[in-house]
């Protein structure tokens, strides 16, 4: 393993502190509720007949999936260069993201919102494959948080001693986790209730 993917590793665990409670749950029963008795690796005639002109997202992290091709009106994540919102017709990207809120528009909620903390990760946009005119967001993150899970006192006390112990500090290794340290539960505390 590399120098850096250790460094990124070391720093995903602070957002777990930064939260109220485990960030490992069950995946709900609702998350799949759309697709009644189809399977989750669905034929395209099979997508075909469930949804038609969407976008179907789906959120995962390596130990949950949140949304599973469920639709939506849109999505916003948090890009490296900027934050960006995905509707269904949106041109076909792969994109690596930062530490911040991931925001769902569900079909039939009017301006109801979901938002999610994602520490790392990429989403993939991609055109229907089919005749079904459903554009496709995968947005996979390292953790994938629901924001009120998140505790603003917990990060800014876990940032406090993460600038203590890099305060001053002359090895290079010890430098850079604080930076990535102090960069990622910064999102934290602006994305907590």
């Amino acid at each position: 393993m590399c120098a850096a993917h250790l460094l990124r590793k070391s720093c995903f665990s602070i957002a777990t502190l930064a939260c109220q409670l485990p960030c490992r749950r069950p995946l709900p029963a609702t998350s799949l509720s759309a697709f009644g008795s189809f399977r989750v690796f669905s034929t395209s005639s099979q997508k075909a007949t469930l949804h038609k002109n969407q976008l179907l997202l789906t959120l995962s992290s390596p130990s949950e999936s949140i949304f599973v091709r469920s639709p939506i009106r849109s999505v916003t994540v948090p890009g490296s260069e900027g934050a960006m919102t995905l509707t269904n017709g949106h041109s076909q990207t792969v994109a690596r993201l930062k530490a911040g809120e991931v925001i769902v528009r569900k079909v039939d909620s009017g301006d109801e919102v979901e938002k999610f903390f994602l520490s790392d990760g990429f989403v993939i946009f991609k055109s229907p494959d089919d005749d079904s005119g459903c554009c496709t967001a995968e947005v996979l993150g390292v953790e994938v948080v629901p924001v009120n899970l998140l505790d603003k006192e917990s990060a800014t006390a876990a940032l406090q001693e993460l600038l203590q112990q890099g305060a001053g500090a002359a090895d290079e290794w010890t430098k850079a986790r604080t930076l990535l340290g102090q960069e990622l539960l910064s999102s934290v505390i602006r994305a907590a209730p």
